[in-house]
């Protein structure tokens, strides 16, 4: 059989053919005027060689299998191919919940309405916190980019863990403690724990010049309701500037662990 009835047959180009007589794969005849003339074992060896490259199995590891191949051979490569291939749909399958995670905080925060106010209990959370509690609000982001680097084995790599920081009264203003939020399949002793418990929370749009009209709007909710809370307020950035260039669609949540009555 001549090259191009080869390669119209089995959709592989004449080039891809040569290079597989280079590295010893293929060795077809050649007739008196110079052509090739793949045989019927070339043929078989060409069936094989397309199957194992349907499963991604390496050159390399195909001209070591065809020139000793057997039984058990055959068993033992389509086992490891199995493995390999359970793998990389493991690693599919986190990538797709990763991208569910982010869809559906998308559509959470979205629906969110500007000083909107909600009590939820949580069960524990956890956070990986940054060491510096004294950070401006202008060094927000880069203190989150070191944090991230310090944790990058407990963070999602591609930066997908909703961040905010803990809110520390200084002054007439706020310093930042940033974190980002851990599953708790990653949690370890390096973590913080939220405790769990009630929380009130309020939602504000816009940028972070919102905050303080947010916080005064959550703390007359507190004393109108008669409401005791303890510890820092929690700010979760849950769109931003990752998400949109549209300031207005920032949506950012502040919430307070309520003290519970014994």
């Amino acid at each position: 059989m001549k090259i191009k009835q080869v390669s119209e047959n089995y959709d592989i180009t004449p080039h891809t053919l040569r290079y597989y007589e280079q590295i010893g794969l293929l060795s077809p005849n050649y007739t008196e005027n110079g052509y090739r003339d793949y045989s019927y074992e070339d043929i078989e060896r060409l069936n094989t060689i397309r199957d194992l490259r349907f499963f991604d199995v390496s050159l390399e590891e195909i001209k070591n299998y065809l020139d000793t191949k057997n039984k058990a051979l055959t068993k033992e490569i389509l086992h490891f191919e199995m493995e390999q291939l359970e793998d990389r749909i493991h690693a599919l399958k986190e990538k797709q919940d990763l991208l569910k995670e982010r869809i559906d905080l998308l559509v959470y925060a979205e629906k969110k309405q500007n000083h909107e106010i909600e009590r939820t209990f949580y069960e524990e959370r956890y956070l990986v916190l940054s060491q510096e509690k004294d950070t401006l609000g202008k060094d927000l982001y880069f203190e989150l980019k070191r944090l991230h680097k310090q944790f990058e084995k407990e963070l999602h790599a591609n930066n997908q863990n909703v961040f905010g920081t803990i809110l520390l009264p200084h002054e007439d203003a706020f310093r930042h403690q940033v974190f980002y939020c851990l599953t708790n399949d990653l949690a370890d002793e390096k973590a913080f724990t939220m405790p769990a418990g009630e929380y009130l929370a309020i939602y504000y749009t816009g940028t972070y010049k919102q905050r303080l009209a947010a916080l005064a709007e959550l703390k007359s909710y507190l004393k109108k309701n008669r409401l005791i809370a303890k510890g820092n307020f929690y700010e979760f950035y849950l769109i931003d500037f990752h998400e949109t260039n549209l300031p207005e669609e920032y949506v950012s949540k502040i919430e307070i662990l309520l003290d519970q009555p014994d």
